[in-house]
């Protein structure tokens, strides 16, 4: 089981328990940009939304960072209230 499943069945797992948003954004705050990617490119921009909104303000440009140029875009349009 390679680091980024191990990591997919933690998620899972945390859903099922109803675990907050915000501990879910503290495991991500603690995980670095290149362990962030592989799950981001997997979960829908809500998801991404609602993680980024739960970080601290430090650790939220390497949530961006693991995302590909379009799609931080995108999230960021969608965080300014923009159209899509």
């Amino acid at each position: 089981v390679t680091q980024v499943e191990s990591l997919e069945e933690n998620i899972q797992t945390l859903k099922v328990k109803a675990i907050s948003i915000k501990e879910l954004a503290k495991t991500y705050e603690s995980m670095k940009v290149n362990e962030i990617r592989p799950i981001l490119e997997k979960v829908n921009d809500a998801t991404v939304i609602a993680i980024y909104k739960n970080m601290g303000g430090r650790t939220r440009k390497n949530l961006m960072q693991a995302l590909s140029s379009t799609r931080a875009a995108k999230i960021t349009t969608k965080l300014a209230g923009s159209s899509p």
